[in-house]
């Protein structure tokens, strides 16, 4: 850090109410709600930010001429509870030492793992070198306190720049779980042993089968009552854990007072407020689970609907918005079983619109026109098993299926065609052994996937695999599951004609028609010979921790929704 600005001022608050909210905000580089003044003025105003629990707010100002240019939430910490970072064992190894650990300097935000900015200083010109005057000045403030350390938590990458060689990069352990080229659910659950596939998938149907009502609502739109409710589950959660809850009643009825800053998804058993999830929302942002997949598109064609009603009361034909929670997995008693059952009672539909995530970079850039085919497998090849020191008196099926492998991985299935890529093979997963050095495995199993497009059949992607294993002579059996046939929606057709025409005329952009990505709950209503699209946001941050759509871009979609509506049934 050799940049220095002799003209900036620090000055250290001891709430974040003596800093102008405006000013604070215009200073944030993305709509992270968490770093907002809002939020962080609520805990605080709540009785959330107490010196008794270990919080004491310090946040920090760079100012030039008085003018408030750069910003960072900072604390003094009494303790390491609500930072998601634990670093006790380095505060019990000062101690020993005959140090005193706390207070340390914290710039973070309490009660949250959520990355994002930490050091508010602005896109400009002259950002970077004001991010290093607040690191500077972090420094300086705990060299005149006396404090051990100052300690920088979740913040972003780019920022990491602004610290310096001479600090410490901590790399603590937290447990994520991340999108390892998943391409859909049943990917996943092929990765796990049969007993956690066979876990997950019976805990699956007993939510679908327990009669919860999901309900979406703005924080702004609950009631006390609901509000209550609301904290005594966060609060008994944590109690069940057996840790402190925090988050006071108080600073979540603060919430509802924030326009639409919280949103949360609550879940009604007979009436009754039984599980919630929060999500708070941030300058025209929406964080959380489901926001871009595929809860937000979900949102918008209900708003679209009730638009389209209104305005043509008497309509041809009929809507019908279909929600589902099996689209993944087995997939058995969702869209699959709704399909089974237009089928039985002969119910003719002629287009299906799809809310899947399908934009790349902006609303109505991509549209979904079909969907390549999904065909799973549990490969089993049985040995000999035995002592490796005697090999002739075992059967080895590691080194049996070693050569049918490559000539599966290796072979050319289909050249695909001009709506769909060639058809593709992939291995998820090989398991194989008791665990011991020593032990001729005595049965392997494989995992494997094909994504096929319409140049190839199912029953011949079986045949040709039953042909290769069969000349490697193998002892084998395979389990297949189909995930769901290829499907295409035709050029001319009047849904997929409608769609791009809308998109034109509403974002100006002429989409990109595609077959790519994973599988979606068209697969079920394809086969009815139904046409189907699928349109939806933008999918960047799909199954990430920090998932988010855009609230201008959901009033869009519903706006895309409700026109193709009134084209095809005004």
């Amino acid at each position: 850090m050799n940049n220095i600005d002799t003209s900036l001022i620090a000055r250290f608050h001891p709430s974040i109410d003596q800093i102008d909210a405006a000013t604070w905000d215009a200073l944030r580089v993305d709509a992270n709600p968490f770093v907002s003044h809002a939020f962080l003025h609520a805990l605080e105003d709540t009785d959330c930010i107490r010196a008794g629990w270990g919080w004491q707010a310090h946040h920090l100002g760079l100012y030039d001429d008085n003018r408030l240019v750069a910003a960072a939430p900072l604390y003094l910490k009494g303790n390491s509870h609500g930072e998601f970072v634990f670093d006790w064992g380095w505060a019990r190894a000062w101690e020993r030492a005959g140090g005193e650990y706390y207070p340390k300097l914290l710039n973070a935000v309490p009660y949250s793992p959520v990355p994002g900015p930490r050091l508010l200083a602005g896109d400009g010109e002259r950002s970077p070198i004001l991010r290093e005057g607040l690191v500077r000045a972090m420094r300086t403030e705990a060299m005149r306190m006396g404090l051990s350390s100052v300690h920088a938590n979740f913040l972003l990458s780019s920022e990491l720049g602004a610290f310096g060689d001479d600090w410490l990069a901590r790399s603590d352990v937290q447990f994520h779980w991340h999108n390892h080229g998943y391409r859909h659910f049943p990917d996943f659950l092929a990765a796990l042993s049969h007993k956690k596939r066979k876990n997950i998938l019976r805990e699956r149907a007993q939510v679908a089968a327990s009669g919860l009502l999901i309900e979406w609502r703005s924080g702004d739109t609950l009631n006390d009552h609901e509000w209550e409710r609301v904290h005594a589950l966060y609060e008994a959660t944590f109690d069940a854990k057996g840790n402190q809850a925090v988050l006071t009643a108080a600073f979540f009825r603060r919430l509802g007072e924030l326009g639409t800053l919280a949103q949360v998804a609550l879940a009604r058993h007979e009436g009754e407020i039984v599980a919630i999830a929060l999500f708070l929302q941030g300058d025209g942002v929406l964080y959380g689970r489901g926001a871009a997949d595929m809860k937000g598109s979900v949102a918008a064609m209900v708003v679209a609907l009730e638009d389209f009603v209104a305005a043509h009361p008497r309509h041809a034909g009929r809507v019908a918005l279909l929600l589902t929670s099996d689209e993944e997995g087995a997939a058995m008693d969702g869209v699959r079983r709704v399909a089974e059952t237009f089928r039985a009672r002969k119910e003719r539909i002629d287009w299906c619109v799809v809310g899947e995530p399908s934009a790349k970079k902006q609303l109505g850039d991509l549209i979904r026109v079909g969907r390549r085919g999904s065909l799973s497998a549990t490969l089993t090849v049985r040995g000999v098993q035995g002592h490796i020191a005697y090999p002739k008196a075992g059967t080895n099926p590691i080194h049996n299926l070693a050569p049918a492998l490559t000539e599966l991985i290796n072979t050319h299935w289909d050249d695909g065609n001009a709506d769909f890529p060639p058809t593709s093979l992939q291995f998820s997963n090989i398991n194989a052994g008791t665990g011991a050095n020593n032990v001729i495995p005595g049965i392997l199993e494989a995992l494997f996937n094909f994504r096929y497009s319409t140049a190839s059949t199912e029953s011949g992607l079986k045949q040709s695999t039953a042909e290769i294993l069969d000349r490697y002579g193998l002892d084998w059996h395979v389990d297949w599951h189909d995930s769901g046939q290829p499907f295409l929606a035709p050029p001319d057709g009047t849904l997929r004609q409608t769609v791009i025409e809308v998109c034109r005329q509403l974002t100006g952009i002429d989409p990109e028609q595609s077959t790519g990505g994973g599988t979606s709950d068209g697969r079920f209503i394809a086969p009815l010979g139904v046409e189907v699209i699928e349109l939806g946001p933008v999918n960047a941050t799909i199954h990430k921790i920090d998932e988010c759509v855009s609230v201008a871009d959901l009033e869009q979609l519903a706006g895309l929704y409700q026109a193709m509506c009134a084209r095809l049934l005004g």
